[in-house]
This record gives C-alpha cells, sequence and structure tokens, in this order.
C-alpha cells in the first residue's frame, strides 16, 4: 500500500484499536507517542494479542515530552517518515492545539477524533485559522473524524437530501463515556458532585461535543449560521454504579455524566435541534442515534447499538488515503472529502 507509514499520537483506549486496525489493513505503525511512558511490552501486547499473526516490530515509542526528537529522527528517513499521524488525545481545539501545530511543522497530515474541530471555524475560529495557514504552508492537511463524521454528519445529510422542504431536523444520540477513557469521562465531568460540575462543566464557555456536528451540517447544507446555543445539564443516579474508568464505584447524587441540548439556527428559518447524552452505563443502556427530518416529507431514522468506539476507530483509519490523497490542503472539515471510503 502506498502512503502507508502512520504515526500515532496518544495511545490510551482509542489508539490500541486504531493500532491494531492499522495492522488488519497494512499500514506502518513508524512511531508512538503517549503522554505517559508506555511500556514496550505493553505496545507489543496491544499489538498482537487480538492479532498473533502480525510479526510487526516494536517501533519508536516515546513521550509526549521528547515528540520532536522521534519527529526529527522519522523525518530524516525517508523509509520512516510519516504520511499521516492519527491523534487521539483531548477534545477542544485550544486541548490539541500544540500538538497540532508540532504535526503542522513537520509536514505531517494529521487526522483527530478530537470533537470541536470537526467543524470549528466559528466556535474556534483564531485557532483555526491559525491551523489552516500552517498546515497550508507545508501542503498537508488536518481534519477530524470519528463516530460523528458518519452518524451525526452523513446520516442526517443524505436524509436531507431526499427531502423537498426541511424546517427543522431534530437528532438524539447517546454513548457510553466509560468506554473511553479518563479523558472524555473527566470532559464529561464523571465523578464530580453537582456544585462542581456546574462551576467547572455547566457554565462553560466550550461547546459540547454535538454543538460542531450541528454547524458540520448546517454549513454542508448550504445554509448560513445566525446562532448556535446549548444547555449543559448533570447526570446523577440514585443508586451506586460501577465505572471501569474510575475503577470504582460512583456513589448516588455525584456526577456520571452530562446531557447536552444544542440548537442551531439559520438564517432561512431551519433550525438543528440535538441532544447528547454520554454517561456511565448502567442497567440495560444501550448506544443509540436517531434522526427526524421535519418537512416535506417527514422522514425518521433511528440506529439502536451503534459501535460507537469501534466507528470511530474504523473512520480514523478508512479517512487516511482521502486526507493524503486531498487536493484542498490545511484544516478541511470532512464534507470536502465526501463518503468515508
Amino acid at each position: 500500500m502506498p502512503n502507508n507509514n502512520v504515526l500515532l499520537w496518544g495511545f490510551g483506549h482509542i489508539n490500541k484499536l486504531v493500532l491494531r486496525y492499522l495492522i488488519e489493513k497494512n499500514y506502518n505503525v513508524v512511531g508512538v507517542i503517549g503522554h505517559h511512558y508506555i511500556n514496550a511490552n505493553a505496545f507489543k501486547i496491544a499489538s498482537l494479542e487480538d492479532h498473533p499473526s502480525c510479526q510487526q516490530k516494536i517501533i519508536n515509542i516515546t513521550h509526549s515530552r521528547d515528540a520532536e526528537k522521534l519527529l526529527e529522527t522519522l523525518n530524516s528517513d525517508l523509509k520512516l517518515k510519516p504520511n499521516v499521524c492519527i491523534l487521539a488525545t483531548r477534545c477542544t481545539v485550544s486541548d490539541i492545539y500544540l500538538t497540532v501545530k508540532i504535526l503542522g511543522e513537520y509536514g505531517i497530515n494529521t487526522i483527530t477524533i478530537a470533537e470541536e474541530p470537526f467543524y470549528s471555524w466559528k466556535t474556534a475560529p483564531a485557532l483555526t485559522k491559525e491551523i489552516n495557514s500552517l498546515f497550508k504552508k507545508n501542503n498537508v492537511c488536518f481534519t477530524a473524524t470519528g463516530v460523528q463524521d458518519v452518524f451525526w454528519g452523513f446520516l442526517p445529510l443524505s436524509i436531507a437530501g431526499s427531502s423537498h422542504k426541511i424546517v427543522k431536523i431534530v437528532g438524539n444520540v447517546q454513548y457510553n463515556v466509560d468506554d473511553y477513557g479518563a479523558a472524555l469521562c473527566e470532559a464529561h465531568g464523571v465523578g464530580l458532585s453537582i456544585k462542581a460540575f456546574e462551576e467547572s462543566i455547566g457554565n462553560r464557555e466550550a461547546p459540547s461535543y454535538i454543538w460542531n456536528s450541528n454547524e458540520w451540517l448546517a454549513t454542508k447544507l448550504g445554509k448560513n449560521i445566525k446562532k448556535t446555543t446549548q444547555k449543559i445539564s448533570p447526570i446523577t443516579v440514585e443508586e451506586p454504579i460501577f465505572s471501569k474508568t474510575l475503577n470504582g464505584e460512583i456513589n448516588s447524587g455525584i456526577v456520571t455524566g452530562m446531557k447536552a441540548f444544542v440548537i442551531t439556527e439559520c438564517d432561512d428559518g431551519l433550525t438543528i435541534e440535538t441532544s447528547m447524552v454520554g454517561t456511565v452505563y448502567h442497567g440495560s443502556m444501550i448506544d443509540y442515534c436517531s434522526w427526524d427530518i421535519f418537512g416535506e416529507p417527514n422522514t425518521s431514522v433511528v440506529v439502536n447499538r451503534p459501535s460507537t468506539v469501534e466507528i470511530t476507530c474504523a473512520t480514523a483509519v478508512n479517512r487516511i488515503q482521502q486526507v493524503i490523497n486531498s487536493v484542498n490542503k490545511g484544516y478541511v472539515p470532512t464534507f470536502e472529502f465526501g463518503l468515508i471510503q
């Protein structure tokens, strides 16, 4: 496979699965950068435990503080120079900006699963402009993907394309934050008191994950966005539940996640209303995604039990060749690539 050298930045739950997907699609993982020290044997186990026939050697593994040393080494050898980096660390543009800046300066195409840069021209315009300029200057792409790429983006977009007239789009999604690890649980306030949640998350200006998908969809539909607003509220339980991420119980009255309700209003009167629930699951809770298009005709689609973790990883891997081969450079929202191949 041409253009098959891949760098992983972040080695938590997501990129461990991404690693296996890359190996099974014959990509060459030339380096792994983690925010915590990665034991070489742990990398070997992650590589081989689900794919014992793989003979890929243990490659360059380093801590993020030594990332530039590794990038210097990789870029100096054409056989090891990364064609693309899959970045799986944090969620907002400001969270990942310094990392993205390093990757752009080294001329490495970058795919992140961070949620805000799915479409960040309105929520983080200054940083997005800087990223766009840097990546264009070095003739590479920066994009964001994940479960939202298909299920919160192209799915409602396709339904809208079958409509004669649309007045409102309503979406509802739910996922288990316990499946994603510490960073996502932290971002959803898991383990906080209600007071601490309201102080640190409930009143924050940062967009919830579905916000940027709303604006991705509106923009792709050719709409001019008037404004987007959101309301965030904590989720609690009446009985203690176990969190595998926290490796302990969450007591009653303590936050297990959050619900975000986001409304995007467009100049022509179209509204996109989305509800997002991210929480530690208990009982019979399941992942789901539903979309209702109101207009002519009215259309409803429900997807029960989408495997959001696996989908997130697969979309990142399946976007690689489109990103590398794209004629568009800089910051490129995925609607410019079209459907995932």
